[in-house]
């Protein structure tokens, strides 16, 4: 691995070192501006014209000796100067388009590149963990943001009861998928309170229909308990109690009929002959009309 980077490093300094040379008539030129980078970097470089002799030296080559051992174009050479510097060299053609004007040999001391790889290292050991615990304090934060929703739906689903049905989740959040499941909780809960609201009604409706009959029944039955009477008037009450109970059973089986058609969701209205209905309803009340003297027709 630190092979590789500093192999890396030497090929982008002989590919910038190849782009601010400058070749005018034989002589080879590098503005120490634009090498400063280079040699602020502890590179040195050694430019050779195409007969191989050395005709430019950046940074502290001019100090070393051209090594009597060159690497292969487009390799690198582990070796020592003559000073016992330890170096690993580059070597990379100085051209210009399609026409070479000499090579281009780079050259880093290892000291020197195993301090940098060391302060990368230092630098990577700091940032690793500072980049991590940043990741996780962010992903608490987008999961808390994420899970809020979540948690309202959890909060609202404890408070529905069947004595109160109207809670609600008043949530502004995009078309997404927890959107779409908080519209589908207020759906469902919507169609709950409709689901409970027919039941209450359709209690509070048979106890006020059956209520009537009831009554009429319970008259019945006091007045043949009231004093003794012959069979033949025994009989008739029994008929009027059995007309009441037909007309029980005949109204609950009304309002389950109703309460099927209300739940369907593909029910049709259909014409009702108000003429039956009307006879009927005079059929029923006519008893109580008798009592109060009063002529139904």
């Amino acid at each position: 691995m630190q092979r590789r980077t500093i192999e890396e490093t030497l090929r982008l300094g002989a590919v910038q070192l190849n782009a601010v040379v400058d070749v005018r008539q034989g002589d080879y030129f590098a503005a120490a501006a634009e090498t400063a980078d280079l040699r602020g970097r502890g590179m040195m470089a050694w430019v050779l014209n195409p007969a191989g002799e050395l005709v430019l030296t950046i940074g502290e080559a001019a100090n070393i000796p051209l090594p009597a051992e060159l690497p292969l174009t487009e390799q690198t050479l582990d070796m020592f100067s003559a000073n016992e510097l330890a170096l690993r060299l580059y070597a990379m053609p100085l051209s210009e388009g399609a026409q070479t004007l000499g090579t281009i040999i780079v050259a880093l001391p290892l000291a020197e590149s195993q301090a940098f790889l060391r302060q990368i290292a230092l630098g990577l050991v700091i940032t690793i963990p500072v980049v991590l615990l940043l990741s996780v304090a962010g992903g608490f934060i987008l999961a808390g943001r994420a899970l809020s929703p979540i948690t309202a739906i959890t909060e609202t689903a404890r408070q529905v009861s069947a004595a109160d049905m109207t809670q609600r989740l008043d949530l502004a959040l995009p078309d997404d998928e927890v959107g779409q499941l908080a519209a589908t909780f207020n759906d469902m809960l919507e169609r709950l309170e409709r689901s409970f609201r027919r039941e209450r009604q359709l209690t509070a409706d048979v106890s006020h229909e059956l209520r009537t009959p009831l009554g009429l029944l319970k008259t019945q039955l006091s007045l043949a308990r009231a004093r003794p009477r012959d069979a033949a008037t025994l009989l008739g009450m029994m008929a009027d109690m059995e007309g009441d109970v037909d007309r029980m059973t005949h109204l609950v089986e009304q309002l389950l009929t109703l309460t099927r058609l209300e739940q369907r969701e593909d029910r049709s209205a259909a014409p009702v002959g108000l003429d039956d209905m009307l006879g009927e309803l005079v059929r029923q009340l006519k008893p109580l009309a008798e009592g109060a003297n009063v002529v139904l027709s």
